[in-house]
């Protein structure tokens, strides 16, 4: 069954032909699955650990009756909880993830720990060097990201053999954005991912 989306899904082949005419004008925004590859969880996966989390402490259960998170039974108990409390967005909403993460750690502090234990020793992929190469080549000027993660950055220090050759932004920082933009200071990551986790 074909699902109509809102927008044009361009086919393998058409991308190769329009990115060999486009290439530095084309700019790439990765989600959280482009980091899955190198162990990091994705924010799907991070949300049930979170509604998980909730679910436990405040029912005062044994972590074990819902450790399985890809067991569909575990999810729907917990969701049905989680729905109950009427705390909440629903299953799906654009600011779930942020509120369910800030229920279940309060703290920003703790909210960072959280993330800096999810990130720490991942490496880059395959598909994090490849990018790098093609921002090196100059085929690519501009990454976006979700991500909270550093493997774009770590990738490009490994390829360009520096870790000044990268520009990082975040939302908090557009003039710095556009400064870059103008200057031609290639290649720049813009990260819009900061605001929403940490500054919920």
């Amino acid at each position: 069954m074909r699902v109509d989306l809102p927008y044009r899904i361009v086919e393998p082949d058409d991308f190769a032909r329009r990115f060999q005419m486009r290439a530095g004008s084309l700019m790439w925004l990765l989600g959280a699955g482009a980091s899955a590859s190198s162990g990091i969880p994705t924010a799907g996966e991070m949300l049930w650990e979170f509604k998980q989390a909730l679910y436990v402490s405040q029912r005062k259960v044994s972590p074990k009756l819902v450790e399985d998170l890809t067991n569909p039974a575990v999810r729907t108990l917990i969701q049905s909880y989680i729905a109950s409390s009427g705390r909440f967005p629903t299953e799906g909403a654009p600011d779930e993830y942020a509120a369910v993460f800030e229920a279940a750690w309060p703290s920003e502090a703790d909210r960072r720990t959280y993330i800096e234990s999810k990130t720490r020793g991942a490496k880059p992929s395959y598909g994090h060097l490849a990018l790098a190469t093609l921002l090196m080549a100059e085929h690519s000027k501009i990454v976006w990201t979700t991500n909270f993660d550093d493997l774009v950055d770590d990738a490009c220090a490994k390829v360009f053999g520096t870790t000044s050759a990268l520009t990082t932004v975040g939302l908090h920082a557009p003039d710095l954005a556009h400064e870059t933009i103008q200057g031609q200071r290639w290649p720049l990551k813009l990260n819009c991912m900061v605001i929403f986790v940490f500054v919920v």
